[in-house]
């Protein structure tokens, strides 16, 4: 997992600088050196640093800082680093989603074997070396996180670079007359390996286990149902993802939990629509009315080890799912997805449904779960379309973190639901938010549409709870029962409904709160606010 990004410090006797990671106007990262105070701590620099490079975000890069023609300082004949460096990879940014990766790749891996040497010198010899030593790497026991498909991945960067160096549409990329990757055999193929999916009988039993949190069981069900890779899961949003008005599914986007980052696409890069399955709508209409926020599924953590303890405490304990074998892998979350694909396979879905679904761009990827789905015809495993348990249909909060759960940050969380971070100083406001959730727009919401914070223009001290205090007080308020009454329940429920921007029951509810409680100039003060 990556550290946190705090800024480095670089102190010399007469200066201190920092340097702090900016995005431009394009939408590109850049990362500047900036001068601070010497007399500064060096935690003190870092705030200070910050606090000057959020001035800079999303503006133009400065002259001093705009990048360097790599091709100025390029030599003659570069070597093969220098090729990559400073001509592949800055041709690339903004155009492979795998770029990180493939740089990784490089310098972990490739620049040791021929990252010296001069690109017109390098032979065919000299990559079928290559492949020899990235064999040899993915066969060694001292590098069980270096196997088959990670030579692959290192050598298509090889055979790449050495492609675009010959035909790439690029000028200054083309450096070379012959390629000397063309008749080099790649790695070997990675072994086929038996992946893990859930019967329907054992996901009906995960999905009724009391003992499980609820969310966790409802994301369970959204990721087979719905087809979702775990990141695709995590990302969806109400109305722009699950349209429960509509019956509509969007998957666009998708968390990076690598970069923990919101990525606004999938890992194809395309979007799929479809319809919301029919077992799967009332439970998702029951969490869009309780939704409080706009993210579907707040948490995140361990995704796969979650997964196999909660099936163990449900009971589902087949041993392929939890006990390591040869040529097999672990249930995962991500098996979750295949399940769903088999699943929709059994049902008799034709074949360009299950692919569009899936959202494959190679068919033979789908025709594996195709396959599978048919093979289990006939057997006694489970309706895999049956109606949800009632438990995850009942009106219960849907998506509220389980304490101290990990994953998706608690700021990234916030800024997604249009909230503003717990602890953030008074006066701060999320850039880009929507009017939607402007304290100022709530009464111009429509009906049962949410603002980001309550509205502080009404003159009541109640209004002013910051977002921390109003989660805790929804989450005792969701324990309370629904037919409860007094006054200071009435006064919750009128609260949440100026919360939602039900202007007309938010006026009437909080008067006649406030009169319950014997608060008189209150419930004058909220009545006169609409001329009531």
């Amino acid at each position: 997992m990556p550290r946190k990004a705090e800024g480095s410090v670089k102190r010399t006797a007469t200066d201190l600088q920092v340097r702090v990671t900016v995005r431009d106007d394009k939408g590109q990262s850049y990362r500047p050196w900036l001068p601070v105070d010497a007399r500064l701590t060096d935690e003190q620099a870092r705030k200070v640093a910050l606090r000057a490079a959020s001035e800079l975000e999303g503006k133009p890069r400065p002259a001093k800082y705009q990048p360097k023609d790599p091709t100025k300082t390029l030599s003659l004949s570069p070597t093969c680093d220098e090729y990559f460096e400073k001509l592949w990879v800055p041709s690339r940014v903004g155009k492979v989603k795998s770029l990180d990766d493939d740089i990784g790749r490089w310098r972990n891996h490739l620049r040791k074997l021929i990252g010296g040497k001069r690109m017109d010198e390098v032979t065919t010899d000299d990559l079928r070396a290559v492949v020899e030593a990235l064999d040899k790497k993915a066969a060694s026991p001292d590098q069980p996180r270096f196997g088959k498909k990670s030579a692959i991945n290192c050598w298509t960067v090889a055979a790449t670079m050495f492609d675009d160096a010959c035909n790439s549409k690029l000028a200054a990329l083309r450096i070379l007359k012959a390629n000397p990757a063309l008749g080099v055999q790649p790695p070997d193929t990675p072994d086929e390996v038996e992946k893990q999916w859930l019967f329907p009988a054992e996901l009906h039993q995960l999905l009724a286990c009391e003992a499980v949190p609820i969310e966790r069981r409802r994301l369970y069900a959204t990721a087979v149902y719905c087809c979702t890779r775990p990141g695709e899961a995590l990302a969806l949003l109400w109305r722009q993802g699950l349209d429960v008005e509509h019956n509509l599914v969007r998957i666009n986007r998708a968390w990076d939990s690598r970069k923990r980052r919101f990525n606004e696409y999938t890992k194809s890069g395309d979007s799929r629509h479809f319809a919301i399955e029919p077992i799967l709508r009332p439970m998702l209409e029951a969490m869009f009315k309780r939704r409080r926020s706009d993210l579907v599924f707040a948490t995140a953590g361990k995704l796969a080890e979650t997964l196999r303890a909660d099936l163990l405490t449900a009971g589902v304990d087949r041993p392929a799912l939890h006990k390591p074998k040869p040529g097999a892998e672990l249930m995962r979350f991500h098996d979750l997805r295949a399940t769903g694909i088999t699943y929709m396979a059994m049902r008799g879905d034709t074949d360009n449904d299950v692919r569009e679904r899936a959202g494959h761009t190679d068919f033979q990827t789908t025709m594996m779960y195709i396959r599978r789905g048919h093979q289990a015809l006939g057997s006694t495993i489970g309706d895999p379309f049956a109606p949800l348990p009632e438990g995850l249909i009942s009106n219960r909060p849907g998506n509220v973190p389980p304490p101290g759960d990990g994953g998706i940050p608690a700021e990234i969380v916030e800024r997604e639901k249009g909230f503003e971070p717990y602890g953030s100083s008074p006066g701060e406001e999320n850039a880009g938010d929507s009017d939607e959730h402007d304290p100022k727009s709530v009464h111009a919401n429509a009906p049962g549409e949410r603002a980001g914070r309550f509205p502080d223009d009404w003159g009541l001290p109640e209004l002013r709870a910051d977002n921390a205090s109003r989660g805790r007080r929804m989450a005792a308020f969701a324990e309370v029962d629904q037919q409860a009454a007094g006054p200071g329940l009435a006064l919750c429920r009128a609260l949440e409904s100026v919360y939602a921007g039900e202007q007309d029951a938010s006026v009437e509810a909080l008067t006649e709160a406030y009169q319950g409680l014997g608060l008189a100039d209150r419930a004058r003060a909220a009545g006169g606010r609409h001329g009531r």
